[in-house]
C-alpha cells in the first residue's frame, strides 16, 4: 500500500519485526509513507 502512496502504520510488539519492516521499506523507497511503532 505504501508503494501506491498510502500512509501505513505498522505496530508490532517485536522489535525484530519492526526493524525488518523498516529496513525493507528503506530498500523499496517507501519509508517516507510509513511509521513504525
Amino acid at each position: 500500500m505504501a508503494e501506491c502512496g498510502h500512509r501505513v502504520l505498522l505496530c508490532d510488539l517485536s522489535e525484530e519485526i519492526i526493524s525488518r519492516a523498516s529496513r525493507l521499506a528503506l530498500e523499496k523507497g517507501v519509508s517516507g509513507n510509513m511509521q513504525f511503532k
